[in-house]
């Protein structure tokens, strides 16, 4: 179980908000767009990326100092994946989000 989710979405009823501003970090992190050489490069503090903390505080996404094997600093939980399936289906994230997932 995810405490941090579980406790975040269940304070008084099932209950998930996103601002647009963590969907598209959510898309940007699906898209690995927190590599080492880009702009959103962020291997650093999650305070350097909108949305971030507020990803984080919901257990919908992690960050290591240290790169996983693919290079990735951020991933997401089981219930961020569950999550970002679901901007998938409600049209939120942008068709190439949606494409490298599958690849």
């Amino acid at each position: 179980m995810n405490r941090k989710f579980s406790d975040h979405v269940t304070q008084t009823a099932f209950h998930l908000t996103l601002s647009r501003n963590m969907i598209g970090t959510m898309a940007r992190i699906r898209n690995h767009a927190f590599g080492h050489d880009g702009a959103w490069t962020a291997s650093g503090a999650d305070q350097f990326i909108m949305g971030a903390k507020a990803l984080t505080e919901r257990g919908l996404v992690v960050h290591s100092q240290v790169p996983d094997a693919t290079g990735k600093h951020w991933t997401f939980t089981e219930a961020g994946e569950h999550v970002f399936q679901l901007l998938v289906i409600a049209g939120l994230v942008t068709t190439e989000a949606a494409n490298d997932q599958a690849a």
